[in-house]
């Protein structure tokens, strides 16, 4: 069984799709009832293979917690946990929890469902994590004095906190999981033709000058795909790709010292044991 979040549009449908196309049972993970239903019935349609809603607003922890929930009670053991789903915030928004938006659902709720899902990964061994982040990590630093962009807030800045915070997070939880048979990679897939990099562009003229850059959503999930399921990545863990190349990520993303600290205050926001 495969997770699947972001399912419904997107670089996460075309994920979904091509891993229930290989036989996985995908669990596909929406924010609103009717389009995530929707989405598991098309795709169950077309591939043969099945596909379960999953019910979760990322910007609600107790959603994250009632999903997990919702997963262990089934007792399938879990192949394969892909954190696609994001969003870009153009003005400063909160959570149902409180937490600045983008670093809620871009970070906490990844952060919180894997730690939900830790034991049952494990005993699932060999298991994946691929966490999609984006290549603005490198222009992320994470401000721990003002962690919810409540005194000055710019939507790219805090996209791309965010998006450093998706690496910290993979290459920690690689730690973590070491020697268990669980890997946890994590990479940019490409400038990609979404609604969510529509919003993170704004601006009609860059728009149109993405459209000479970007890639399908479906090319996107390829590399996705690669590390949720290849085997010629299986027991890689603790790494970062471009796409289909493997590189090292930002010099402070590879801090094992900022790395912990954001694990701790994560665990801390969340309500969980570092």
């Amino acid at each position: 069984m495969t997770i699947v979040t972001g399912a419904t549009a997107g670089i996460g449908r075309a994920v979904a799709t091509e891993l229930a196309r290989r036989g996985a049972t995908v669990w596909a993970i929406g924010r609103d009832a009717t389009p995530t239903r929707d989405t598991a019935r098309e795709l169950s349609a077309a591939t043969g293979s099945r596909v379960i809603p999953g019910i979760a607003d990322f910007a609600r922890l107790d959603d994250v917690r009632g999903l997990a929930a919702e997963i262990l009670d089934r007792g399938d053991r879990i192949d394969a946990v892909v954190h696609n789903a994001g969003i870009v915030s153009r003005e400063r928004r909160v959570s149902a929890d409180g937490f600045e938006l983008q670093l809620a659902v871009n970070h906490l709720a990844p952060f919180l469902l894997t730690y939900l899902l830790r034991e049952r990964l494990a005993a699932s061994a060999p298991a994946r994590v691929v966490t999609v982040s984006s290549i603005g990590h490198a222009k992320g630093a994470i401000n721990f004095d003002d962690l919810q962009s409540e005194r000055a807030y710019d939507y790219r800045r805090a996209y791309y906190q965010s998006k450093l915070a998706n690496v910290l997070f993979a290459l920690a939880l690689a730690r973590r999981f070491a020697g268990t048979g669980v890997t946890s990679t994590t990479l940019h897939p490409g400038i990609v033709r979404t609604q969510l990099s529509h919003e993170y562009m704004g601006n009609p003229v860059f728009r149109f000058f993405e459209s000479f850059i970007s890639i399908s959503p479906e090319r996107a999930a390829t590399h996705v795909v690669r590390l949720a399921a290849d085997p010629d990545v299986a027991g890689e863990t603790g790494t970062y790709y471009r796409g289909r190349q493997r590189v090292a990520p930002a010099a402070h993303a590879r801090d094992e010292a900022l790395q912990e600290r954001l694990w701790r205050v994560s665990a801390q926001l969340t309500g969980v044991t570092a």
